[in-house]
């Protein structure tokens, strides 16, 4: 449900005069009318939030989000990004994927319309500087507001280029029950 100024206006009113005058709530004196204002002034808090929850849901469907995952291969973790990425531009969510050069899910998500750029990544992507400017271009010019990573590679190089175009929401989804080599590179870079 949405709800409008006027509810969050109208519907409290109508409240306070259905219980205090059509339930007869006057006749209870002094508590009747403490009551009615409860009761009106619940239906305005619930109608407040309403709007607030909406108001969330539009803008979180402005923000543009992008996947950025740079294996070639096909795996659980390419399946995944290409299906909620197909998934999340269903839903009016405005989507861009950031892949290797000729990986198995470049070659699927551009067949579903989703905008995508290639950018070899390797494990030590993150020491180019150009490769990590060329990237904050593209997450500055995209406006996204978050990047959602499947790799370690990927977060070393992504997660810098996107602390330095301004991104907050930064989501590391790892699917393998592999644990991630206990670095003092790898510890910096998951703590920030």
């Amino acid at each position: 449900r949405r709800a409008f100024y006027f509810n969050i206006l109208f519907h409290p009113l109508w409240r306070l005069f259905r219980d205090y005058v059509i339930k007869l709530g006057f006749l209870d004196g002094f508590y009747g009318m403490v009551i009615s204002v409860n009761s009106a002034h619940e239906t305005f808090l619930k109608y407040s939030k309403l709007r607030r929850i909406y108001k969330a849901e539009v803008r979180a469907r402005r923000d543009r989000l992008c996947f950025f995952n740079s294996l070639i291969s096909w795996g659980g973790g390419e399946k995944w990004h290409h299906d909620i990425s197909t998934r999340l531009v269903q839903a009016g969510y405005q989507v861009i994927a950031i892949t290797n050069r000729d990986s198995e899910l470049y070659k699927r998500i551009s067949r579903t319309g989703i905008k995508t750029y290639q950018v070899p990544v390797a494990n030590l992507s993150f020491l180019n500087p150009f490769k990590i400017i060329r990237l904050v271009r593209i997450l500055r010019r995209e406006r996204i507001r978050t990047l959602i990573v499947n790799l370690s590679s990927d977060l070393k190089v992504a997660g810098l280029a996107a602390k330095l175009s301004g991104i907050d929401n930064i989501i590391y989804r790892r699917g393998s029950a592999i644990p991630i080599r206990n670095t003092v590179l790898n510890r910096f870079i998951f703590k920030n």
